[in-house]
């Protein structure tokens, strides 16, 4: 996921899109269990940035991704957040419990 330029937070459409077909056809719980633990983990930005979206897009591309997601919406909301870029991190969060239907109010703004 690393490009000519350096580090994106953001993974490439075509990034997102191959490994929703590597992914497709496995255990949900498993991919989102994996998923999950890049986020509960004191890792740094770039990884829990990338989880976010990974997340964001199986939501939106599977219901059962979707139902994986909003049953653990509250460890969502629990697990740290990374030491820098805070606010970026507690934005895409949001935007991800939003797609899952899930209020926020304990995140900081």
């Amino acid at each position: 996921m690393i490009k000519p330029g350096g580090i994106r937070a953001r993974p490439s459409d075509q990034s997102l899109l191959d490994f929703y077909k590597n992914v497709k056809g496995m255990d949900e719980g498993i991919i989102g269990s994996l998923i999950l633990s890049k986020l509960e983990v004191n890792y740094s930005y770039s990884v829990k940035i990338k989880a976010i979206y990974l997340a964001e897009y199986l939501v939106k591309k599977s219901t059962e991704y979707y139902k994986y997601f909003s049953l653990h919406a509250e460890k969502l909301m629990r697990f740290p957040e990374p030491e820098e870029n805070e606010e970026n991190y507690r934005k895409s969060l949001k935007g991800l419990l939003n797609i899952i239907g899930v209020a926020s109010p304990e995140l900081k703004n």
